[in-house]
């Protein structure tokens, strides 16, 4: 089997990579292996506000996306993670993407997370319908403070706002 055969069958997430960490000291500390996230969402705005949704297992709202697979784009993971998710068929606008990127850090990973997100238009009149992972959708103003979202959603909005 070929690299790109391998890689086809990977999700990012799967992927650790072993590290040192150095003290002051020059001492090292336990191994922590690194993994890398890369997620793409689609922002959609109308009458001065945007769509955000919310999964089962998390308290905080979320520009509506997924992670991205080996085998995938960025694009056409939004466009598959819309429709799963509410139900919409969407395009991806020709403005340039947003990234947004952190760090968390546990006892034995240190994970690397890059959002990308995306404008997109809704391409039909579908009614909004829930997904099996979502437990509710909300339209909010584009002027909120965005605290019970993730910490990526504010700085997409602020970006956009300004283009």
């Amino acid at each position: 089997m070929s690299d790109i055969e391998i890689a086809n069958h990977l999700e990012f997430r799967q992927y650790p990579i072993s590290i040192t960490n150095n003290t002051a000291k020059g001492q090292a500390q336990p191994h922590k292996k690194k993994r890398l996230t890369i997620a793409a969402g689609g922002m959609i705005f109308a009458h001065n506000k945007i769509l955000l949704d919310r999964s089962d297992n998390i308290d905080l709202w979320s520009v509506p996306g997924g992670t991205v697979n080996f085998n995938k784009s960025p694009q056409e993971t939004v466009v598959r993670e819309l429709k799963e998710e509410l139900n919409l068929n969407v395009e991806i606008l020709s403005t340039p993407p947003f990234l947004f990127n952190f760090e968390v850090e546990d006892d034995d990973y240190i994970d690397i997370i890059i959002l990308i997100h995306f404008i997109v238009k809704v391409t039909d009149k579908n009614k909004i319908i829930m997904g099996n992972e979502i437990i509710d959708y909300k339209w909010e103003s584009i002027g909120s403070s965005f605290r019970d979202c993730y910490p990526n959603v504010k700085p997409a909005v602020d970006h956009y706002m300004k283009i």
